[in-house]
């Protein structure tokens, strides 16, 4: 997701891009997990990756604060911030304060933590 977020920024949706089709398309997965966790969180990567129609611009926010919306949730998946993802116009771990919550994750937050990075994963493949 944060991939598509830096290669849209700025793209208008109704441009036919496929990338802009990839960035909705991956922050449609993931916003339903993001939204259990923190709704300010998949709120941001709505307003952001999902376009409301085609005159709208991609990632109005940038690409960091798409990246940001990912540090809501990282503690209570059991990732670090590296694994959201770097590059040059993001860093993930800029603005990240960990709030451990030691041994109480459940099965479901590393299930999810999964789904999440495979998501991710499969975005940077492509």
């Amino acid at each position: 997701v944060v991939k598509y977020a830096i290669v849209t920024q700025f793209e208008s949706a109704g441009s036919g891009d496929a990338e802009v089709a990839f960035a909705s398309s991956f922050a449609n997965s993931v916003i339903p997990v993001l939204s259990h966790y923190d709704a300010t969180s998949a709120l941001r990567v709505l307003n952001n990756m999902v376009p409301a129609d085609e005159f709208q611009i991609m990632v109005p926010d940038g690409p960091q604060a798409v990246a940001d919306a990912f540090l809501s949730v990282a503690d209570d998946f059991n990732i670090q911030c590296e694994y959201i993802g770097k590059s040059y116009e993001v860093d993930a771990c800029m603005n990240y304060k960990s709030v451990l919550k030691g041994s109480s994750a459940s099965k479901n937050s590393y299930i999810h933590a999964w789904i999440l990075l495979g998501t991710v994963g499969i975005t940077l493949l492509l």
